[in-house]
């Protein structure tokens, strides 16, 4: 139920008291037109003592171990606030499954969110996303939230982090034991699997009071808010243990600022990859930190790299591009309705979008991008020039293939 279509179904709104809130699923056209189906409203009258005792949220999802997601949603309030958002088991200790969005800015006008990130400790049909509602009070409206398997995105540029393959040695890596804990760390060997350099190995001989206490970390790394980076290493234990990792400011007050994560290591090398977004950072003020405090031992990792990913073709809110909105044929054309979204998403169908019939037969989703110099799209895996021409209901889209072929589109 991504668009509200049939109310609240699947979703839950939590509240612990003293906390106060409902939800409302309004009527028609109260999601932004880009976005299409209703909007969910969640007003928060009063707060309780944690933020996470208002919530909303969608258990029983499966998630597929180490696979990416990409989450998408459109959101507004009624005045300037934060709103947070994560993904955990909905059973058990709770867990994150590796997407932790803290504090994004809202405002007045609808906004696109995307987020992408790699499901990690996974526990099939137990997977929840929570939208967390006790920054503030207010009105929190959110509208066509999804969530799907894979990315889009596409690496940008070299590696973020410095000495990755500890070729130089462990400088400008810090293992920080915090008293009483104690652990040693050196560069040895050859990397695996055809890595470049060599293998960081920490041995925590005594564990300190928080995991955290024992972490190999590096500070200083230079990433952007909203974009999406791929964190990627090898590693190994000499048993079967938790590897924690963040990314959060190297400054107080230490905020996460996107990458929580944990991995499963064994006697084995595996190589990890992880995908996340960045939120709410500082330039230059980034600091990715393994953390191996949990268990004593020896833990040996290689080949780190960060970099970042780039979303094809997308676009700025404050930019729309001219194809975002619903366009469709007109007779004695067949009949064909397309919807372009602003975060690169779209369908077509053989009867007119309806937030009343979101799987309507004939439909179908594809993915669409803006191409080099803006004059090409990619639709559904194929190319078009593009332009518009006219304005209002008069407004037609006209798309060219490859062969010349020219289909026309009106605004609806």
């Amino acid at each position: 139920n991504p668009h509200f279509t049939s109310g609240d179904d699947y979703w839950r709104l939590e509240v612990i008291r003293p906390a106060s809130a409902t939800v409302d699923i309004l009527g028609r056209g109260s999601a932004p037109a880009e976005a299409g189906g209703r909007a969910a409203q969640l007003r928060v009258v009063a707060l309780g003592p944690e933020r996470w005792h208002a919530q909303f949220y969608q258990a029983g999802l499966t998630l597929e171990e180490g696979a990416p997601y990409t989450l998408a949603f459109w959101a507004r309030s009624d005045r300037a606030r934060p709103l947070s958002l994560n993904c955990n088991v909905d059973t058990g200790d709770g867990h994150s499954l590796g997407l932790v969005a803290d504090r994004l800015p809202l405002s007045r006008e609808w906004r696109p969110v995307t987020l992408l990130f790699t499901a990690t400790r996974t526990v099939p049909g137990h997977g929840r996303l929570t939208f967390v509602l006790g920054d503030a009070t207010g009105i929190v409206e959110l509208a066509a939230v999804s969530l799907r398997r894979g990315r889009e995105s596409q690496p940008e540029g070299g590696n973020i982090v410095r000495n990755g393959g500890f070729q130089t040695g462990t400088e400008p890596w810090l293992l920080e034991a915090t008293d009483p804990a104690a652990a040693t760390l050196q560069a040895v060997g050859a990397a695996p699997g055809g890595a470049p350099g060599r293998v960081a190995r920490i041995e925590i001989a005594r564990l300190g009071r928080e995991p955290w206490h024992v972490q190999l970390m590096q500070d200083g790394l230079n990433l952007e808010h909203g974009e999406p980076y791929t964190l990627a290493f090898w590693a190994r234990a000499d048993r079967v243990r938790l590897l924690p990792l963040t990314a959060t400011l190297d400054l107080p007050d230490w905020h996460a600022v996107g990458l929580h994560g944990q991995v499963t290591l064994g006697p084995e090398w595996r190589k990890h990859v992880l995908t996340f977004t960045v939120l709410n950072t500082i330039k230059e003020h980034t600091r990715l930190a393994f953390l191996l405090g949990d268990s004593p031992g020896v833990v040996e990792l290689a080949g780190i790299s960060l970099v970042r990913e780039r979303l094809p073709g997308r676009l700025d809110p404050q930019q729309t591009h001219p194809m975002v909105g619903a366009w469709g044929t007109r007779p004695p054309a067949p009949p064909y309705y397309f919807t372009f979204n602003a975060d690169g998403t779209g369908t077509v169908g053989t009867a007119p979008p309806s937030p009343r019939a979101p799987r309507a037969r004939g439909s179908s989703a594809f993915r669409w991008s803006v191409e080099g110099d803006g004059q090409r799209v990619m639709i559904g895996g194929r190319r078009y020039s593009w332009r518009v021409e006219g304005t209002g209901s008069d407004a037609r889209l006209i798309l060219t293939d490859s062969r010349r072929r020219t289909r026309t589109l009106w605004r609806r």
